[in-house]
């Protein structure tokens, strides 16, 4: 079972159901991404498939319950920024220090 489809599953989304899979795999992508980039390295390990599915499906609830770009009140727009959402999520797993590598130098 690959990423989208533990996602669907940990939403309660059909399998067959691919109405949402779009928007889905912004998602998983940006997971994926955010996971390699602050592990500093380039294959996905299969051990954090879940934890990325379990991402994913918490990003689409979070943002499908706001479903809001931005809020504008008394000349002050406050902009909700996916990226930085994952970012810090991905920041506060404890369990990615063992797939973390160190820059090389020289």
């Amino acid at each position: 079972m690959d990423i989208l489809d533990m996602a669907k599953v940990l939403l309660g989304i059909s399998k067959e159901d691919n109405s949402k899979d779009e928007l889905l795999l912004i998602y998983v992508d940006s997971v994926m991404q955010g996971i390699l980039n602050y592990c500093n390295i380039s294959i996905f390990p299969r051990e954090l498939e879940l934890r990325a599915a379990s991402m994913v499906a918490d990003s689409y609830r979070e943002y499908s319950r706001a479903n809001v770009e931005s809020i504008s009140e008394g000349g002050r727009t406050v902009k909700f920024d996916f990226k930085a959402y994952i970012d810090n999520k991905i920041a506060g797993l404890t369990e990615l220090g063992r797939f973390k590598q160190l820059y090389k130098t020289g």
